[in-house]
């Protein structure tokens, strides 16, 4: 079992994200001894900066919840904190939960039913927006609208020469010192990452980088 290192989070075993979110934690894509659940979001109850929560199972005194986002029939893959939103994207989509308080503790809604986002290392954050890259495109957003960064020439090269095979490979970096995102993928027949597309999102410029064999995400770059 992948157990979830929260106490009260009980009959869950794996998750696709875990994550905290306005003085709770959040988990997605469940699986139990119930079975898979791709479109479950469950909440806990509030805990205090620095405490793990007392409870998961929703109750009338807690504020702890579940959610299923069953729109579209396509499963969750991360759940990531911008601002004052979680976004929990999904294959084709994204959820946004706001705090709002009262008897639905958290607003749900839909920003996009169209953006996919091809796995759960392939979205980062900046303090301006939110970047997640996608089967055959490179989006941002504010938290509403998605808008692509990446230029036809760039973008044509870059999905192109992407390895369709090791999609699960790619990650994206964020350099907030230099103002830049990296977009690290296996290109040609590579099964790691061998090659970075990096955004200045200061200057809305691309230059690339060649990686040296790169299986997973890390800060410490080995370029050649």
């Amino acid at each position: 079992r992948d157990s979830v290192a929260s106490r009260g989070l009980g009959d869950v075993y794996k998750r696709q994200f875990l994550t905290s979110f306005s003085n709770a934690l959040f988990a997605g894509n469940i699986k139990n001894d119930d079975g898979s659940f791709p479109y479950l979001v469950v909440f806990s109850d509030f805990a205090e900066p620095g405490t793990l929560p007392q409870a998961w199972e929703p109750r009338p005194e807690n504020s702890a919840g579940r959610r299923d986002l069953a729109e579209g029939q396509d499963e969750i893959v991360v759940g990531s904190v911008f601002r004052d939103t979680l976004i929990v994207r999904k294959r084709n989509s994204a959820v946004s939960f706001r705090f709002v308080g009262g008897q639905f503790v958290y607003q749900r809604r839909v920003i996009t039913a169209e953006i996919a986002c091809i796995n759960k290392h392939a979205v980062a954050n900046s303090d301006l927006f939110q970047l997640c890259v996608s089967d055959n495109d490179i989006f941002i957003t504010e938290g509403q609208m998605h808008r692509s960064v990446v230029k036809n020439r760039t973008k044509e090269w870059f999905f192109s020469n992407l390895n369709k095979g090791q999609l699960g490979k790619v990650f994206v970096l964020h350099n907030s010192f230099d103002n830049e995102v990296w977009i690290c993928a296996p290109f040609g027949n590579s099964e790691f990452c061998n090659k970075a597309l990096i955004w200045n999102y200061s200057e809305d410029t691309f230059t690339t980088l060649s990686l040296i064999h790169i299986s997973e995400p890390t800060r410490r770059y080995a370029i050649s």
